[in-house]
C-alpha cells in the first residue's frame, strides 16, 4: 500500500500545482486527530521490520493484536474526518483491509502465484503459511484465505521500478488520498471570489 499511496499523494500534487491549487490549503484544513496516522504507520512499520517468526503467529499474539488494533484507530480516526473530500473512500478502503486481516488472523493474504509475480528472489513454490518478510502478508492460496478476493491480489509487476502487490482496500485508500489532496487544494477562482 505504501507506493501506491506515495504515487497517488505525488500525482495528486503534480495536477493540483498544473491546475493552479495552493498546497499551503492544505494546512488549513480541520483534520482532528491527524497526528494519529504518522504514529499508526510508524508502529506498523516496526511491527513488519521487526525479527518474528517465519509462520504466522496465533491471532493472541500480540503483533496480530497490534496489527488489527492499528487498522481499527485508523477506521477512528478516518470516521471522525469523513466530511472531509475522499475520506469516505479511503475510509471504505481501510475497513476492507480491517477485514481481510482480521479474518486472517492478522495478516493480509497474499497468493504464491501474486508473489511470484512481484519478486524474483522468491521460490517458485513459497512456503503455505509463511510470513512475507518485510510485509503485513502471509501467504495463502484463495482456497485458504478468508475474504481472498480482499488481499494483495492485484499485482503490479517488473519493470514497475518497485513491484508490488496490493489489494482493492489499497486502491481505495490511495483514491481517496488523491480526492482529498485535490480537493483541498483547488484553485480559486474570481467568479467564486465576486460572489
Amino acid at each position: 500500500m505504501t507506493y501506491l499511496v506515495l504515487a497517488s499523494i505525488g500525482l495528486s500534487i503534480v495536477i493540483a500545482q498544473v491546475r493552479g491549487g495552493k498546497l499551503s490549503q492544505l494546512g488549513e484544513i480541520r483534520f482532528r486527530l491527524w497526528w494519529v496516522i504518522p504514529v499508526v504507520t510508524l508502529v506498523q512499520s516496526a511491527l513488519v521490520r521487526s525479527p518474528h517468526p517465519e509462520e504466522r503467529l496465533a491471532w493472541w499474539h500480540p503483533r496480530p493484536v497490534i496489527m488489527v488494533s492499528s487498522y481499527l484507530v485508523l477506521c477512528a480516526v478516518v470516521w471522525l474526518n469523513r466530511d472531509l473530500p475522499g475520506m469516505r473512500i479511503a475510509l471504505a478502503g481501510i475497513a476492507l483491509n480491517l477485514l481481510a486481516i482480521a479474518a486472517n488472523g492478522g495478516y493480509m493474504p497474499v497468493s504464491p502465484t501474486a508473489l511470484a509475480r512481484i519478486t524474483r528472489d522468491i521460490v517458485s513454490n513459497p512456503q503455505i503459511g509463511s510470513v512475507v518478510r518485510g510485509s503485513k502478508d502471509v501467504v495463502l492460496p484463495s482456497q485458504q484465505a478468508l475474504f481472498w478476493v480482499l488481499g494483495d491480489v492485484l499485482v503490479i509487476p517488473p519493470p514497475f521500478p518497485w513491484p508490488t502487490a496490493m489489494s482493492m482496500g489499497d486502491v481505495l485508500v490511495a483514491v481517496g488520498v488523491f480526492v482529498f489532496i485535490l480537493g483541498t487544494t483547488r484553485p480559486h477562482r474570481e467568479s467564486e471570489q465576486d460572489k
